[in-house]
């Protein structure tokens, strides 16, 4: 986000803990996690 290319730019569009454990709400869930990653796939593509 806030970079004109990859992900959605829009935060509505990205999943969120609670939309996921109300989809997936007849399974078992082990474990959820929300956070922020920032990624550095090398020097042509970051962010």
């Amino acid at each position: 986000m806030g970079r004109e290319s990859g992900g959605p730019q829009n935060p509505a569009m990205l999943y969120n803990r609670t939309d996921l454990l109300q989809d997936f709400d007849q399974l078992a869930i082990l474990s959820v996690e929300e956070t922020f990653v920032d990624l550095q796939e090398g020097i042509f593509h970051s962010g």
